[in-house]
């Protein structure tokens, strides 16, 4: 489903899916607003960008069989999807031979990648809670080594994104709309 987010009056779209059966939801990182929203917004965008996932997640499970309420603390889920679109965009530059400045983050998520990535995920799949989402662990250490560098990789990964022609995400169908700081909407039945 897509969904229209809006901060400092422009509009990004993001495709999401809900599973009620894994209890998890999925983003799509393979974008351009995403490019845009994880690289050169500040980490609260993203943590809003979570509270409406989390909202959106609560109001597709009403009405199912699955009773997993969504627990993840927003930062987590921000740090998740930031994780996700990392490791995507290394993963994509390593097979297309684009020269990835190194640290120590850059080495420990390739270390990641080599090990548990089979192909480049373009989704980043945020489990409901810590027993849904087997990879929380290893995100929230990834994560804590990116912080001593994350504007650089920001700015670096952003460039290496674009160069990758992620395309900017399709704009019909909208089924939420949410903003800054705003309510979470359904616009679509």
């Amino acid at each position: 489903m897509r969904v229209k987010y809006t901060v400092d009056s422009t509009a990004y779209y993001l495709n999401i899916h809900t599973n009620n059966k894994t209890s998890s939801l999925g983003i799509k990182v393979a974008s351009k607003d995403m490019l845009i929203l994880c690289y050169q917004k500040d980490t609260a965008v993203l943590r809003d960008i979570s509270n409406h996932l989390k909202n959106i997640y609560e109001n597709e499970r009403k009405g199912t069989k699955n009773k997993i309420k969504y627990t993840k603390t927003l930062h987590f889920m921000a740090q998740e999807i930031l994780f996700h679109i990392d490791a995507y965009v290394l993963a994509e530059a390593q097979i297309k031979g684009i020269k990835v400045d190194s640290n120590k983050y850059t080495e420990k998520l390739a270390e990641l990648i080599d090990k548990l990535i089979v192909e480049p995920s373009k989704v980043a799949d945020v489990g409901a809670n810590i027993t849904k989402d087997h990879d929380s662990a290893i995100i929230n250490v990834g994560y804590t080594a990116r912080i001593p560098s994350g504007f650089m990789i920001n700015k670096q990964f952003y460039k290496i994104g674009e160069s990758l022609g992620s395309p900017l995400e399709n704009t019909s169908d909208v089924w939420y709309e949410c903003s800054y700081k705003g309510e979470t909407k359904k616009v679509k039945k």
